[in-house]
């Protein structure tokens, strides 16, 4: 029976990308609050979203070396699928923590990208939860205060 779920949770969501290995478990805490913003507006949120200059430069660059990095790679499916599928009410909310995104880079940089090719996803509306705390940024020794 198990693997019969599996298969079937496999064949529902065979066309929509899936969490790489670059990617985090989301949090489970509660957030202070919820807001729906569009693309647009999310784009332009102060908050730090990890990977951010290293895609733009990657993306500027078509003999870029690290084409071949993982994230690169996961945020280049995501975008392909936001270039053809714009209705993003699916989404899971993306997490910000003090003045960082802790839960969403991947599908914020895709959707930078995306948008350059489907400007109607600028008008999508997404989540984005705000958790209590400070995030003192992505790297070894660093952690949630």
């Amino acid at each position: 029976m198990k693997l019969l779920l599996e298969n079937w949770r496999k064949y529902l969501n065979e066309d929509v990308p899936q969490p790489g290995e670059s990617s985090g478990a989301a949090r489970t805490e509660d957030p202070e609050r919820t807001e729906e913003v569009t693309v647009r507006e999310l784009l332009k949120l102060p908050y730090k979203v990890a990977y951010h200059p290293d895609i733009e430069q990657i993306e500027a660059d078509p003999k870029h070396e690290d084409r071949t990095w993982e994230v690169y790679i996961k945020v280049k499916e995501y975008s392909e699928y936001f270039e053809v599928n714009t209705d993003l009410s699916e989404l899971p909310p993306i997490q910000v923590k003090g003045e960082w995104v802790i839960d969403g880079a991947h599908r914020i940089n895709a959707l930078r990208l995306a948008s350059k090719n489907t400007p109607e996803l600028l008008d999508q509306i997404v989540r984005v939860s705000f958790l209590p705390g400070e995030y003192f940024g992505p790297g070894e020794g660093l952690g949630v205060k």
